[in-house]
């Protein structure tokens, strides 16, 4: 059976014309309901948050006049596939009724329920073997992890399901959708009153404290009428506090977004909530995490050396600083100038935690390694360099190694991967490259028992970079989970490979949110959302943001509103307590997110003002036809309350399906087998308890065939598809047939091509296809392209005769690209050239201008260099312009694109290449500076001007320089090449002297504009100077501060500008002042701090001056001992009790020293919240007392406390573990500090003795 004659075999007749007219009265097509997607015909309704065995899907689609889904061509599937993409989008996918039964127990033959269709010209099992699976006789879609396709089941499970209805058929949808402009008369879409629904939600941020533009800005923007109105919340350790600009001049809030100015870690950073609202209600947004970005150094204590032997494996690790966000990592060696490039050293790898690998060491390897990490976006001379690395090679045999996969590969970033990231999964393997390369590749697999039994292909987006090394996902999907496996071969010889595994986490997404609800009043509302992590995530609600649960709910709504996790249930509806947002939030461990729905309920009486009846409606003699009567109306009429009248009389129409004359489940009339004494006036009147209303219109019958509704002449955009229609009305005996011509060409629909016998296939034309159903005798055009504008004729050919009717289809568009761009060669100057185009077609809307590209061969890429161009063409047809600001001595290439109002033309085939006339050049060289180098040098340095500024050939450089307060220059040298430093040899004797220096760039043509003067220092020679008066003292047991006199600074002393001081210390007993270690003090000082030394040990000292040149000469050394050791014993039995809501009682039992350590001098008591670091912890001294009270606590507060004891030796052992309490609010019974020992937080007003 056709889709779309599954009651009456109906057809469509003129009597919907006039239903079809808009205002304007032009034909439009039917438009799906709400909650219907459209596809051709056909509506298609996705119920995915209702699980029902087939036989309940199967009514809840008749119920609406619809059948379950029936799929008829590769089409529909592929729009059913991408339906359930969009309506499925958990985790794990469920399994959807259709109408796919098989025909015949034990036969492999199925047909669509739906409509009568066999299953038999296209198939999409999951795999072939699943039609013979017996006692499973229904179709369902599945989806297997990596595409949907078919599968069996017994009609039992609960499952979701689509169902599906002919346009024609949309006014046997019993529900009518209702929106915010329900009940308005002659609504504007723009002023309709609605909640606030966020658009734009904050995100993330992170804001530099030393950023130029002083200040951070966080979005948030909501659609609402009236407008919504915004307020923020900042949320730090658990505590929200209002952001108010009226209080605080750094705030401002516009349209939603907050900016801050001048933000501060302390002030500022957070949790941010943005608040949108007005007079319906208030909701809230995600929350989003403000944070200042930071980059610490890198310590200054010296690295151990990396020791390897020739022709294995080595790795260096970064170790980088504290910093936020993510940095980026690069190495260099030995010098700033030599920077590791694994692209020309595959051998060498940088993984993305900042450790350098190298697959196979050599003695050329062998240097000292920096780690130089920098900010995403930041220049690297912005960021932090690494103490050296010293990595030693030692010869060893250089033999044939093969790969091994390093331990902890293949490794993912991030190490907690989320739906939503980029996905970085590295591999790498140690081996010989010198025999054979190392060659990487990944694939995707499924393992059982260890062992890969399928190979599957990788994420359609992702790509492999680094020599295969790196395989990256972005945009990662639950789809992408799964077991990756890398394998490495070296060329001639052997192979292995690892696997992953990758599980992916989610913050939770909404598979069910809610949806507005405009309700009648005193009926129940149950309200349900679903979403999915993992985790997985609880959920709570909210109604004008604040909470909304059964202890939120007032005592006389108790048992009216229920709300159960996901569920709410609202009865007796009522719009004085019930109006409002609703949210419904759901939160897992990464976070939380918001659903939001307005309810309206509503209460009016009926009336036709937006859907009356068509004054005059016509239909053909022996046809069908249709009445609709669409009141608005909260409550909704009931059955028996919606009735029809003709001419003034009850019409009392049967309700029984065969009923020529039938009053439809929604209230409309429906007429079979028109006759000629239908015609008259008909009137539908309808009530509720609010008032009644009544619409009415003519019905005129018609006794020829006739076009009821001939083709109209029709725009459609370039790749977009539309309908011809064509709908006759003629007496359903005779049998008519639709012929379709595009100008004398006959429009073919299908072609069936003889393979051999009894095999056959037939073409689908790609573009056009029949109407079915109400549009039965319409065209589509799909995907229209240009060559498909023209005219079309439509003729109704049956055994009476034929009748035709035409109209014109013109695809409209961007304009095709210009041709014929052309340099007109006279006219190319040093920046400017004329050229000449033709236009080609306009594509059905007038062209408004053109852009001009250039390319200029140094850079490499196309730009766009003009917009808005407008040229008049002269007699031949032909444009110009000329194109300004090009660049002297470039080649170029220039492609035209041409602009009309619905978009931008495809470029044009580029010009000849053509070059631009020399000169000399018109930009000085950036950053000129230096200094630095040997002592009696002078170093210039500066950027080096790009290839598209040399502006002719020869470029070099004129190098300027005089001392600082002389009128002349003195010295002049010319550097030629692309070079960006100059050495000047001034003479020892003039170290750390000023000069005044300048560049300007050359080339063959003549000089260019001179860069602004600096001035720059020659180098530093050797410190002269010794420090005096050296003495040291200990601090502790492993620390001595060790004194001396500041030296005289001066520039005749130092050689040049103070760095600091160096501190060199060996031990007395057993080491060598060659070897003794050093501790640099920046700056000008007169004492410094050594640390990590041996307990009671004598030890040297010296101290030498230094520069940038180097050291000075040592002083004198100074011999000290260090002290003895602090307590090596820690306090024990540690007793934690409850004084006050402030204040706690300590006590303990002591220790006692050795010889081996100083003499004890007392305790202390440490003190810090969980979750700090301890290095904040706040000491209370308990002098030699083995108890104290400490005051000044909060009761709201978990801390964690340790005691030590201490002498001139230092800070003793720790207490262990750390106790854990909470002062509470009275004091109630004890319990023993061993609780708290092994980890239980327990509230103090509970569990702890009062001293009172």
């Amino acid at each position: 059976m056709e889709k779309g004659k599954r009651r009456f075999f109906l057809l469509l007749s003129s009597a919907l014309v006039g239903i079809l007219r808009s205002v304007s009265g032009e034909l439009t097509s039917y438009e799906c309901p709400y909650g219907w997607a459209g596809y051709l015909d056909h509506c298609y309704r996705f119920a995915a948050d209702t699980t029902v065995d087939r036989v309940t899907a199967k009514t809840e689609c008749t119920g609406d006049g619809a059948y379950l889904l029936s799929v008829n061509d590769e089409m529909e599937n592929s729009f059913i596939v991408g339906q359930l993409e969009a309506n499925d989008q958990g985790q794990i996918k469920k399994t959807w009724w259709s109408s796919g039964l098989r025909k015949e127990a034990g036969k492999q033959e199925f047909f669509w329920e739906g409509d009568g269709a066999p299953i038999e010209s296209f198939y999409f099992w999951i795999n072939s073997s699943i039609p013979g699976q017996q006692n499973l006789d229904h179709v369902l879609y599945y989806f297997d992890g990596y595409r949907w396709g078919w599968v069996l089941d017994t009609a039992r499970p609960m499952r979701p399901f689509v169902c599906e209805i002919s346009k024609e058929d949309l006014f046997m949808i019993g529900e009518i959708s209702r929106g915010p402009d329900y009940g308005v008369t002659n609504p504007d879409e723009t002023t309709i009153e609605r909640g606030p629904k966020l658009t734009v939600q904050p995100t993330d941020t992170v804001y530099e404290t030393d950023d130029a533009l002083g200040f951070a800005s966080i979005d948030c923007r909501a659609s609402a009428y009236p407008a919504a109105g915004y307020s923020w919340v900042r949320e730090k350790d658990g505590v929200q506090v209002e952001v108010d600009p009226g209080k605080e001049a750094r705030y401002t809030v516009t349209n939603g977004r907050l900016v801050i100015t001048k933000p501060n870690s302390e002030a500022d950073d957070g949790l941010y909530q943005c608040k949108a609202h007005n007079q319906i209600g208030l909701v809230l947004s995600n929350s989003a995490k403000l944070t200042a970005g930071y980059l610490l150094d890198f310590p200054k204590s010296p690295r151990s050396p990396i020791e390897t032997t020739s022709y294995q494996w080595a790795s260096i690790e970064c170790s980088p600083p504290s910093h936020y966000p993510e940095v980026l990592y690069t190495w260099y060696k030995n010098d700033i100038y030599n920077f590791i490039r694994p692209e020309v050293k595959p051998y060498i790898m940088i993984s993305n935690d900042g450790r350098l690998y190298f697959s196979e060491v050599t003695s050329d390897d062998a240097g000292d390694y920096y780690c130089l990490i920098y900010k995403p976006g930041q220049a690297t001379s912005q960021g932090k360099v690494s103490m050296p690395t010293q990595l030693k090679v030692t010869e060893g045999s250089p033999g044939t190694y093969e790969p091994q996969i390093g331990d902890g590969f293949p490794s993912v970033y991030p190490t907690i991967p989320k739906v939503g990231h980029t996905l970085r999964i590295e591999c790498w393997a140690s081996g010989s490259y010198r025999t054979g390369e190392l060659v990487y590749n990944w694939d995707k697999v499924e393992l059982k028992d260890g062992k890969v039994v399928r190979v599957v292909p990788l994420p359609n987006q992702a790509k492999v970079t680094d020599h295969n090394r790196v395989l990256i996902i972005p945009d990662v999907t639950f789809y992408d989970e799964g077991t990756y496996r890398c394998t490495v071969r070296r060329v001639n010889g052997q192979s292995t490979s690892k696997t992953i595994n990758i599980v992916l986490q989610a913050v939770p997404y909404f598979t069910v949110g809610l949806k507005d609800q405009f309700v009648d009043a005193g009926t129940t509302l149950q309200w349900r959302c679903e979403a999915g992590g993992p985790p997985n995530p609880s959920y709570r609600w909210l109604k004008n943001g604040a909470a909304f649960d059964n202890s939120t709910i007032p005592a006389d709504d108790v048992s009216r509103v229920i709300v159960s996790n996901n569920w709410v249930t609202i009865k007796a509806l009522d719009a004085t307590k019930d109006n409002a947002m609703y949210q419904c939030v759901a939160t897992n461990a990464l976070g939380s997110r918001y659903s939001s729905a307005q309810l309206k309920v509503l209460s009016f009486a009926p009336n036709f003002a937006k859907y009356p009846l068509q004054p005059n409606q016509y239909a053909t003699e022996k046809g069908n036809t249709s009445l609709l009567c669409r009141p608005e109306a909260a409550p909704y009429p009931a059955f028996e309350e919606i009735v029809w009248y003709k001419n003034g009389a009850p019409l009392n129409p049967s309700t029984e399906d065969q009923a020529r004359v039938r009053k439809m489940p929604n209230g409309n009339l429906f007429i079979y087998n028109v006759q000629r004494n239908d015609v008259g006036t008909y009137r539908c009147h309808v009530t509720n308890a609010l008032g009644s209303a009544y619409t009415e219109g003519n019905l005129t019958v018609l006794a020829t065939t006739t076009i009821s509704q001939p083709p109209i002449d029709t725009n459609v955009m370039v790749n977009s598809s539309t309908l011809m229609q064509c709908m006759a009305s003629y007496d359903h005996r005779i049998d008519v047939t639709y012929v379709w011509h595009h100008g004398n060409v006959l429009v073919e629909f299908e072609r069936v091509f003889r393979l051999g016998e009894n095999r056959y296939e037939v073409w689908l034309n790609p573009h056009y296809k029949r109407g079915t159903g109400m549009f039965a005798g319409g065209l589509y055009i799909m995907n229209a392209q240009y060559e498909h504008s023209g005219r079309y004729t439509c003729s109704v050919e049956s055994s009476s005769g034929g009748i035709s009717r035409a109209a014109n289809l013109y695809v409209f568009g961007p304009p095709s690209e210009p041709a014929g761009v052309y340099i007109n060669s006279p006219t190319v100057t040093a920046s400017s050239v004329v050229v000449q185009w033709k236009a080609s077609g306009n594509n059905g809307r007038p062209i408004t201008s053109y852009v001009v590209e250039t390319n200029n061969h140094w850079e490499g890429y196309w730009m766009i260099h003009m917009t808005n161009v407008v040229a008049q063409p002269d007699e031949y047809g032909t444009m110009h312009v000329q194109v300004p600001n090009l660049r002297p001595f470039s080649n170029y290439t220039v492609r035209m694109r041409a602009e009309n109002v619905i978009g931008t033309s495809v470029a044009s085939t580029p010009s000849d290449q053509f070059t631009t006339v020399a000169t000399k050049p018109d930009m000085y060289p950036e950053l000129v500076g230096g200094g630095g180098g040997k002592v009696g040098e002078l170093t210039i340095t500066w950027t080096p001007l790009p290839a598209w500024q040399h502006n002719g050939p020869d470029i070099g450089y004129r190098v300027l320089v005089k001392t600082k307060g002389n009128e002349d220059w003195e010295y002049v040298a010319n550097v030629t090449g692309n070079v960006g430093h100059h050495v000047k040899l001034v003479g020892e004797q003039n170290f750390y002297l000023e000069y005044e220096v300048t560049v300007q760039a050359f080339n063959r043509i003549g000089l260019g504009p001179l860069a602004p003067i600096v001035v720059i220092r020659s180098a530093m020679g050797l410190p002269t100077i010794i420090a005096q008066n050296v003495l040291a003292q200990p601090l502790n047991a492993t620390a001595c501060i060790v004194h001396w006199e500041p030296v005289d600074d001066s520039r005749e002393n130092l050689k040049g500008k103070l760095g600091g001081y160096r501190l060199s210390f060996w031990r007395e007993c057993c080491e060598m002042e060659l070897g003794a270690q050093r501790v640099t003090v920046d700056g000008q000082a007169s004492e410094g701090t050594v640390i990590g030394l041996y307990p009671n040990t004598p030890y040297y000292f010296d101290v030498m001056v230094w520069n940038e040149a180097g050291n000075g000469p040592k002083s004198q050394y100074f011999i000290q001992r260090t002290l003895r050791n602090a307590p090596l014993n820690m306090p024990v039995e540690v007793e934690v009790n409850r004084k006050s809501e402030s204040s706690i009682f300590v006590k303990w039992r002591g220790v006692s020293t050795n010889q081996l350590e100083e003499p004890l001098e007392g305790y202390k008591v440490r003190i810090w919240r969980d979750g700090e670091e301890i290095k904040v912890a706040t000491d209370y001294d308990a002098k030699k007392e083995t108890d104290l009270i400490v005051e000044g606590l909060r009761s709201d507060v978990v801390y964690k406390l340790r005691v030590f004891g201490y002498s001139r030796g230092g800070q003793g052992a720790l207490s262990s573990p750390a106790i854990k309490f909470m002062l509470g609010s009275s004091p109630r019974t004890a319990l023993s500090a061993f609780c708290l020992a092994i980890g239980l937080v327990v509230s103090l007003s509970f569990n702890w003795h009062s001293s009172s």
